[in-house]
């Protein structure tokens, strides 16, 4: 067993990642709302989730798993309007509304090559319509 497979049964068992977790994340549908494409290396599944609170203690919830993956339609290739959307493979992007003028905390999860790469709430970004 390599160390890349170590790694991800350790996720998997921590309950910290799945990549066959439901989506979860649900957009605005009213209120100032701003536009994000979400973009992965094609060759390192990427699971993308954010945290209904800037202080990332709440449960995180599941946006999409991008790039190549074990399981499919899981929130890749999603589209809202973003201008050069066509320019990505669906496979690897997403597009999605969220809260305009408030913190969007995002957590990242990357498998490439051996390793396991995260960011876990240290990626907070606030975006205007």
């Amino acid at each position: 067993m390599n160390v890349r497979h170590v790694a991800l049964i350790a996720l998997f068992l921590s309950g910290s990642v799945s990549l066959i977790d439901p989506i979860t994340y649900v957009p605005p549908e009213t209120g100032a709302r701003a536009r994000l494409r979400l973009v992965a290396d094609e060759d390192a599944p990427t699971h993308v989730s954010t945290f209904p609170t800037p202080d990332c203690q709440s449960k995180p919830q599941k946006i999409a798993s991008l790039g190549r993956r074990l399981i499919p339609d899981l929130g890749y290739g999603r589209r809202v309007g973003v201008p050069l959307g066509e320019a990505y493979n669906p496979k690897v992007m997403t597009e999605i509304y969220i809260a305009a003028n408030k913190p969007f905390p995002m957590m990242f999860y990357s498998f490439t090559g051996s390793s396991v790469s995260s960011q876990s709430c240290s990626t907070q970004v606030v975006f205007s319509p």
